[in-house]
């Protein structure tokens, strides 16, 4: 017996959850122009919002009820 649908379906669902999140992180970066901080090129980087541009690819956050 394999769990792999199982595993897929929560691997999945935790992807979206890390995207929704990052969604988030850069939206309220932009709101109040704090930089984003980011662990890249083996080292800490802040990026201004501004500089946010590169993390489009990120989808927009949908309205959820509370």
């Amino acid at each position: 017996m394999t769990n792999q649908p199982l595993q897929d379906d929560l691997t999945a669902k935790a992807n979206a959850a890390f995207r929704l999140a990052a969604a988030r992180v850069v939206e309220r970066a932009r709101l109040t122009g704090t930089p984003v901080i980011v662990w890249e090129d083996g080292g800490i980087k802040a990026i201004p919002p501004e500089q946010l541009s590169h993390l489009e690819t990120i989808p927009k956050l949908q309205k959820t009820k509370p």
